[in-house]
């Protein structure tokens, strides 16, 4: 395995993971501890072509809550340009928005411009666009993997998520507020008869 990692190194031509995650515009974080806020790369306002990945992991007593605070991704019908994935669960704008950059290639060269509709919206809240998403509750009962991506072309505000680790003894159904399906629901009860 050493000895892959050493090839792959070379043919990237870099010493180490930190210098090939930073040369293919990727970044993989383990975050530890029992809460915290997670942001786009460069937020507010990501770039082109970024690939950043988050990992929770979980104790068998304990389920993850998500909870927006800011999201602005580029909207398209199936997430297929630039998105947030929270497990299998792809997120993106659910109505169009003004880009907050736009990165151009023609021929050999590649400019990024900021669009001044967007930066003069950014220093206008009355104009901000808000997305449905803010204030929204997502909760996974599994080690938990984030991905966000964003393509070659047009680049928005992004986003802004907390996360807290909770236990399964002292949470409630109801506490959800019809925030699960019921295959979820039914994950809770059994899971909190087991570990309680």
């Amino acid at each position: 395995m050493k000895t892959i990692f050493s090839l792959f190194c070379a043919a990237a031509g870099s010493s180490s993971l930190d210098e090939i995650q930073l040369k293919f515009s990727f970044k993989n974080n383990h975050l530890s501890g029992d809460l915290g806020i997670i942001e786009s790369p460069g937020y507010p306002g990501y770039s082109s072509s970024q690939r950043e990945y988050w990992t929770i992991d979980i104790r068998p007593d304990e389920f993850l809550r998500f909870t927006f605070l800011d999201f602005d991704i580029e909207n398209d019908d199936g997430c297929h340009f630039d998105f947030l994935t929270i497990n299998d669960e792809k997120f993106c704008n659910d109505q169009p928005s003004d880009a907050f950059s736009e990165t151009t290639t023609t021929g050999t060269s590649t400019t990024t411009g900021w669009s001044t509709t967007s930066m003069a919206n950014s220093f206008n809240e009355e104009n901000d666009y808000v997305s449905s998403y803010v204030g929204h509750v997502e909760y996974t009962f599994k080690d938990t993997r984030l991905q966000f991506r964003s393509d070659a072309m047009f680049n928005y505000r992004g986003f802004q998520l907390k996360w807290e680790k909770l236990s399964y003894c002292g949470f409630k159904l109801s506490n959800f507020e019809g925030n699960l399906d019921d295959g979820e629901a039914e994950f809770f009860k059994a899971r909190k008869r087991i570990v309680c």
